[in-house]
């Protein structure tokens, strides 16, 4: 019987496989985790001094063959200096409302200087906040799986 062959030079060692493993699912826990963070901090940094009232116009309706969906458009105007600036902005986020007829009639909104930069006010982002706590759950994971694995290296 011959001796086992040594191992390659080439592969990882089994700690520093299991510290890559651990930033591998803490880096997956910051890309579920930064997406779904952004809208809810935009929206909490959003001065509310500024607040504006807009009204909805109507809604555009597209039909296709399997859904019909109308995305509302709510119209705003704002002062700057002697200029009126009228907004016309369709919000996705009220898709599916039914015959386009949108969740609110009045938006209290924070125009920003181009019609794009809005932030609505009535309705923060709840959809993300499971998703923001499943991210923060697998980034905690992975940071703790490459603290336990450069533990476990350091005392071997």
């Amino acid at each position: 019987m011959s001796a086992p062959a040594p191992a390659p030079a080439d592969e990882l060692s089994p700690g520093r496989t299991r510290t890559l493993v651990g930033l591998f699912v803490a880096l997956l826990g910051l890309v579920i985790l930064v997406p779904n963070a952004l809208p809810v901090w935009v929206y909490w940094q959003a001065s509310r001094e500024e607040a504006v009232v807009a009204r909805w116009t109507g809604s555009n309706v597209v039909s296709s063959s399997r859904d019909t969906v109308g995305v509302p458009t709510f119209v705003f105007e704002r002062r700057i200096g002697p200029i009126v600036q009228e907004c016309r902005v369709p919000l996705v986020q009220y898709r599916h409302a039914p015959n386009g007829k949108p969740v609110h009639e009045t938006l209290r909104i924070v125009p920003g200087t181009r019609c794009e930069d809005m932030v609505v006010l009535d309705d923060p982002p709840r959809e993300r906040v499971p998703l923001i706590l499943l991210g923060l759950a697998i980034a905690g994971i992975g940071i703790w799986l490459t603290l336990l694995a450069r533990k476990k290296g350091q005392a071997a």
